[in-house]
């Protein structure tokens, strides 16, 4: 199991945790595209595939059920419940980061 994500891993798993508007998960084609708007963070679709199989295999996602989108066969991501717990462990280590930042910033000499 993973000790820590990583940032690209937090990325990934932010955009399939939160899925579509209409509530469905995200397929590889709209995580690739979300990760570019969202996070400014441009790749490869093999790139992308490869990192979702290393996250598969540490049970952070699962995939989906194919489904008919955009007139072709596609299989959405979803976020396993340990997925869900990392995901969230890594937004707790965010903040306290960020607090701890902010606490430290008023001893820094300009």
């Amino acid at each position: 199991m993973l000790e820590e994500l990583t940032q690209k891993q937090h990325f990934m798993l932010e955009v399939i945790t939160k899925g579509n508007d209409d509530g469905s998960y995200c397929d590889l084609d709209q995580i690739l595209e979300r990760l570019e708007t969202r996070h400014g963070w441009k790749t490869t679709k093999s790139s992308l595939q490869f990192s979702i199989r290393i996250m598969i295999l540490n049970n952070l996602i699962r995939k989906m059920s194919t489904v008919k989108r955009r007139g072709r066969s596609r299989r959405p991501l979803a976020p396993t419940l340990y997925g869900h717990q990392q995901f969230s462990a890594s937004l707790w280590h965010q903040d306290r980061y960020l607090a701890q930042r902010k606490e430290f910033q008023q001893y820094d000499i300009k």
